[in-house]
């Protein structure tokens, strides 16, 4: 059987091909990867069913295939987690979606503890998104559905192993840095190190990167010395406000009781209680105040750049990237409709894109709309297009820079 599909697929000529024939056969073979990864996992739940003693299924993919240990066990614990939920198992099989989506669900499912019920509401939508985005979004199911004690024991785990090892290597004499910490304080601290990186990126690199200058991770590692020195020696709390997508925020939902608060930290799930008080108090987190049904109360006035008050907004409701769900720090407010086409800069006109997708959407001739949920940026129909400037290569403007009359 599999030498029969070896030689059908090795008969095909790519060089000969045209483009829609070359994207139709990767749109195949991705399925039929989606197929096999499914026949591999059932095969391990069959394998670990068997209860005859043998080799468990994960040493038999590490010994026979040569997969490696840490993704032999997690194939495994997947397939056994994958027999309650139908779902997914049926989708992984009819190739809708990678094994990397079926490994997302199942790790939220294991996160809430109910199989089942993920299997049903992360199934929900027939528009699938990339891999990356999905587990961006399967992750803030599965931190909805942890129950408040789950939550809380992760936090006080992550605050008693929270440490910095400072070292120096023997061999060349540099020096290393590790640090481990809460989700709340780190979140903080990435903030804080991200704003630096970005001015050092404006305004002492010039906007480029690479060709000798400083690269990203090097910046990142600058900035964290600049913010050591100015602070070292200083007891005070912070009291500068940052620009909003370097400020982690804290989503507050005002229950029927206002000693009962919910507090969920935008992109890394609920917290509990007791750091929700102490953020509050003491943290560099801001704040963003929902209704009950998740709506921003107070957003500002409209204009044509983005107010703090509309970049708060747009974090609460994409949390990032759109497309692939890339971090805010690293996102761009983007006009659904462009402010030179009329456009206006109401809430509803907005959506956050990282960088390199809003560059892709200008330069490329690409449309962006929602369909089902989901936002995709695909290519614009032929007879749409219009040639635009190319903004590639021009230094990036800073959100905070107002824009040239």
């Amino acid at each position: 059987m599999l030498a029969g599909m070896f030689e059908r697929v090795e008969t095909v000529e790519v060089g000969d091909l045209t483009r829609p024939q070359l994207e139709s056969i990767l749109t195949d073979v991705a399925a039929l990867e989606s197929f096999l990864a499914s026949r591999r996992l059932e095969v391990m739940a069959a394998i670990d069913g068997l209860g005859d003693g043998g080799l468990p299924s994960d040493t038999v993919l590490r010994s026979k295939a040569k997969v490696g240990d840490k993704a032999a066990k997690r194939a495994a614990g997947t397939a056994k987690t994958l027999e309650l939920m139908p779902k997914t198992a049926q989708r992984l099989r009819a190739g809708e979606i990678t094994e990397a989506h079926a490994q997302a669900n199942v790790s939220a499912a294991e996160k809430a503890g109910d199989p089942a019920k993920a299997d049903a509401e992360l199934n929900q939508s027939p528009i699938v998104p990339p891999a990356d985005l999905h587990a961006k979004r399967t992750r803030t199911w599965a931190a909805d559905n942890e129950s408040r004690d789950k939550v809380q024991r992760r936090y006080d785990r992550q605050r008693r192993n929270r440490k910095a090892i400072i070292g120096r290597s023997e061999d060349n004499g540099s020096w290393s840095l590790y640090a481990t910490t809460d989700t709340a304080e780190g979140r903080d601290l990435e903030g804080l190190i991200e704003e630096e990186a970005d001015r050092l990126f404006r305004v002492e690199d010039g906007g480029r990167g690479g060709d000798g200058d400083r690269s990203r991770s090097q910046r990142l590692l600058d900035a964290l010395v600049n913010l050591v020195r100015r602070g070292a020696g200083q007891a005070e709390a912070r009291s500068a406000k940052h620009h909003p997508r370097f400020q982690p925020m804290l989503r507050i939902t005002l229950g029927d009781h206002l000693d009962d608060l919910d507090g969920e930290l935008i992109g890394d799930g609920p917290l509990p209680r007791s750091v929700i008080d102490r953020v509050l108090c003491e943290s560099g987190l801001d704040v963003l105040i929902t209704a009950d049904d998740g709506s921003p109360l107070w957003l500002g006035r409209s204009r044509r750049d983005v107010t703090p008050e509309q970049w708060r907004a747009l974090i609460e409701r994409d949390e990032g990237c759109v497309i692939c769900g890339a971090d805010p720090s690293r996102c761009e407010a983007h006009h659904l409709i462009w402010w030179r086409r009329g456009g206006p800069t109401d809430i509803d006109n907005l959506v956050l894109l990282c960088s390199t997708h809003h560059h892709d959407l200008h330069d490329r001739g690409l449309t962006l709309h929602k369909q089902n949920g989901t936002w995709l940026l695909e290519p614009r129909p032929v007879h749409q297009r219009q040639p635009a400037a190319s903004t590639r290569g021009r230094r990036s403007r800073s959100p905070s820079q107002p824009r040239a009359a």
